[in-house]
């Protein structure tokens, strides 16, 4: 038998398939995908009226919001290794503290929501929270070069820009999740992509 007939190690192409720059990728977009359709349903029931929003109907559109903000805060916690490796081991480690830090507050506020009317401090806190740890998450990716620079940047600026223009065009309603998506969005995409692929993209 040639060596080039011999069968892939299944080591080894678990350890490809597995790691965790790619499963917190997978993580974050998940993220990203259960946001907008949080959005979405809040759309066409809240926003449009497009649908009757029952009680489920809303349940579940919180559900899928709160879950996103846990998938991101899982995607977070498995790439911290991936950034300590390349460099970035204390700001990977703010950044998976950060993000179940505004998770917890995120769900708390998501809960109370559902029986009483939305409390504006706790609401700008898990806001102002949620920027942050995104924050912290593109300071550390720019350190560790695990994406294209400008990906990094583009979530500092992101998250550093927001909550500034929000308290001047929306003071009275800070929370807009969409706006916590496309963050993740830009970077869980070349996270998932193989590093060989990674390696041609434009710093």
């Amino acid at each position: 038998m040639t060596a080039g007939s011999l069968p892939a190690d299944p080591g080894r192409v678990r350890t490809h398939v597995y790691q965790p720059r790619r499963v917190s990728g997978l993580l974050l977009l998940s993220a990203v995908v259960l946001n907008l359709g949080a959005v979405v349903m809040y759309a066409a029931g809240t926003e449009y009226g497009l649908v009757v929003e029952t009680p489920t109907y809303h349940a579940w559109e919180r559900a899928l919001l709160m879950s996103s903000y846990v998938a991101a805060a899982l995607g977070t916690a498995v790439l911290e290794p991936a950034l300590a490796e390349a460099g970035a081991a204390m700001l990977g480690r703010l950044a998976a503290i950060a993000f179940p830090m505004a998770t917890s507050v995120a769900l708390v506020m998501e809960a109370v929501t559902f029986t009483e009317p939305e409390p504006y401090a706790l609401i700008v806190v898990a806001v102002l929270l949620l920027f942050g740890a995104e924050l912290l998450l593109g300071v550390a990716l720019l350190a560790s070069r695990l994406v294209p620079a400008w990906v990094g940047w583009a979530a500092v600026v992101w998250n550093l820009a927001w909550p500034v223009i929000l308290s001047i065009v929306s003071p009275g309603e800070p929370s807009y999740p969409i706006l916590h998506a496309i963050p993740l969005l830009m970077i869980s995409i070349p996270l998932i992509q193989p590093r060989r692929q990674l390696s041609s993209l434009p710093a």
